[in-house]
């Protein structure tokens, strides 16, 4: 099978998904929600201006750096190997790490615009929940893209030099792109149930109880978000398939468009609570 001398990773990720979502279920997590509901947030506006503005940025140099990634947009000429690697490297940190953060930032900015109350320890559950419902829709794109590339994994398709930081941490010797992409999935399955959790979590703390409808359209706006960025992604990275107008619908629509989803998110959940 092509997972085999890679199934430590299937329990590392398990490991880390136990990290995650085991001590939610915790009382001393619901007292350390309370413990820091407690706590005055000084400067309330700085910092919704502050979350704002810096997801804002992420955004847009995630924007120009898959813009100048791209070669049906416009992509750069390197003149060596070290120079494509060295860009690649900074594209892949934007645009598939810290463009989620960013939309997860600009989600929690609404949040605490929109909120009557804020309260520090569920600012905190929304912060995270949203940086980790981007970070799925963005490995929800390896996911897609492997698939692609290898057949919906039925072939062997070797990587070059994109899977190097991801195989050198990890310890993975294999350099097929199924072997990414599966485990991608499993990151993916584990993010959404942890994002799951925490919307539950945070419902259950709520004084005032959140009717069906409320929750019906947070999670349809949940899941607008992660697929909608997951596909944008995947368009704009998928080179060899998607040409000039996949790619800039997907660029200057797909990603502003789950910007403002993330926005939407955010206002939903404070008019909840």
């Amino acid at each position: 099978m092509f997972l085999d001398g890679s199934y430590h990773v299937l329990l590392i990720y398990g490991i880390v998904g136990c990290i995650l979502c085991l001590p939610l279920f915790l009382p001393q997590w619901k007292s350390l929600v309370f413990y820091y509901n407690e706590k005055v947030i000084t400067y309330k506006k700085l910092w919704k201006n502050f979350l704002l503005y810096c997801g804002t940025t992420i955004v847009i140099i995630a924007m120009i750096s898959i813009i100048f990634y791209n070669p049906h947009i416009l992509g750069l000429k390197f003149s060596s190997q070290v120079d494509e690697i060295n860009y690649f490297l900074f594209f892949s940190l934007f645009s598939f790490i810290f463009l989620p953060m960013g939309l997860g930032f600009i989600g929690t900015s609404a949040y605490m615009k929109y909120s009557t109350n804020i309260k520090q320890g569920f600012l905190f559950i929304i912060l995270i929940s949203l940086i980790a419902l981007g970070l799925a829709g963005s490995f929800f794109h390896d996911f897609l893209w492997c698939g692609t590339q290898t057949s919906w994994y039925t072939q062997r398709w070797d990587s070059n030099y994109d899977l190097v930081p991801w195989r050198d941490f990890l310890q993975v010797e294999s350099k097929d792109y199924r072997v990414f992409g599966f485990y991608m999935g499993v990151l993916v399955f584990i993010l959404l149930c942890y994002v799951t959790l925490l919307f539950n979590k945070y419902y259950t703390f709520l004084e005032e109880k959140i009717d069906k409808s409320t929750k019906k359209r947070i999670f349809i706006i949940s899941m607008s978000c992660f697929i909608i960025l997951g596909f944008a992604l995947y368009v704009v990275d998928f080179q060899r398939l998607f040409e000039f107008f996949s790619t800039f619908f997907s660029l200057f629509l797909g990603i502003p468009l789950t910007s403002i989803l993330f926005y939407h998110l955010g206002k939903n959940l404070a008019y909840s609570s």
